[in-house]
């Protein structure tokens, strides 16, 4: 999803974490996501997040600001993947 743009995972970790979520004791409000590292065409992190808050009935509320810029872990990443960006 985050290389390559592909979302044929999406389905599943939504199904699995809202699963996960709706099992929980505590009880949301609102869906809020962490500001996406890095500028793409299509953010992994809001993806989710938008996804993930139709499932729960939750709206999702894209209100914290990225406050200094933030390393991507690729090199981490790349390494344990085998991934050459």
């Amino acid at each position: 999803m985050k290389y390559r743009e592909d979302c044929s995972a999406v389905a599943e970790l939504v199904e699995a974490t809202a699963a996960m979520l709706r099992k929980s004791k505590n009880q949301f409000d609102v869906w809020v996501p962490v500001p996406p590292s890095g500028n793409r065409r299509g953010q992994p992190v809001l993806i989710l997040a938008k996804t993930i808050g139709e499932a729960l009935n939750l709206p999702v509320a894209d209100c914290m600001p990225a406050t200094r810029p933030t390393k991507e872990l690729v090199p981490l990443q790349s390494e344990i993947l085998g991934y050459k960006p």
